[in-house]
């Protein structure tokens, strides 16, 4: 693919498949892979383990298109669940 990175030449074989691996799913060893190479690029960078997370599930719902617009209007439904459960807001 033209302009991605090589990002798997630094990752060690102990992290990557074996290259005989040929599994119905073979993206999520690839993917097992990549997340191991970033997991050590953090830790090499003293990259805590909270703002690695945020940053790898933001990654994530920002891949998926309207994924954040879906959380947000959930998040507010129950947030309105919530006031209306504990009588500080009428039902219409």
């Amino acid at each position: 693919m033209q302009g991605r990175p090589n990002l798997q030449a630094p990752v060690t074989t102990e992290s990557a498949p074996p290259a005989d691996v040929r599994t119905e799913h073979a993206w999520e060893a690839e993917a097992a892979a990549l997340l191991k190479y970033v997991a050590a690029m953090c830790i090499a960078h003293d990259v805590d383990a909270e703002t690695f997370m945020h940053s790898a599930w933001s990654t994530y719902v920002d891949a998926r298109p309207g994924m954040r617009e879906e959380l947000e209007a959930a998040q507010l439904v129950a947030q309105l669940a919530a006031l209306r459960e504990a009588g500080r807001m009428g039902q219409a």
